[in-house]
């Protein structure tokens, strides 16, 4: 079990507003042993800023039937959209990972303190060739293309190259803060 600070975002008023706080990752050797272990917080783009207002204020649900996992390189701006990343790998494997919005990909919320949280299942990319060198995993509303909005961006520790037959394993989890600042 990790443990972690969160990162909160305050809003006019001091209300807190809810985000994916922390990605748990894992990077695996081709025998499955595990090469490198950690975990990142988030910083949300815009869009996704913009989609959790309108959601959360105005009754305006622009998030798609699932979080989608997908990896780049370089450190995304916050004014950040799908088609401004650059870097996004292709072939060997590689395919967006999905998080339906469900109790099947979410598990049922627990108290954690003063705060409530829900784990995401744990979805796994796993190289079939060398990949290049990315540096950010981000959650879109779309799986691939550029149509979508990108939410929010979590920086890798360090570069990231899954050469062929490795895994990397990605768990999110949702939290919220039941206080305001």
């Amino acid at each position: 079990m990790f443990s972690f600070t969160r990162q909160w975002k305050r809003g006019r008023g001091g209300l807190i507003l809810p985000h994916l706080a922390v990605i748990e990752f894992t990077h695996r050797w081709p025998d499955g042993s595990v090469k490198r272990q950690y975990e990142v917080e988030n910083r949300l783009f815009y869009e996704g800023q913009d989609l959790m207002l309108n959601f959360t204020y105005r009754a305006v649900d622009g998030f798609a039937v699932a979080w989608y996992g997908r990896l780049c390189a370089g450190a995304p701006a916050d004014s950040a959209t799908l088609a401004t990343l650059t870097g996004e790998p292709s072939g060997s494997g590689y395919g967006g990972l999905t998080w339906t919005r469900n109790t099947t990909d979410w598990a049922a919320i627990i108290g954690v303190g003063t705060e409530r949280q829900t784990r995401g299942l744990k979805k796994t990319y796993s190289a079939t060739g060398d990949w290049p060198e990315v540096t950010t995993f981000l959650l879109a509303t779309v799986v691939s293309g550029t149509a979508g909005k990108a939410f929010s961006r979590f920086t890798l520790d360090s570069p990231l190259t899954l050469l062929n037959g490795e895994d990397f394993d990605v768990r999110p989890i949702g939290v919220l803060r039941g206080a305001s600042l």
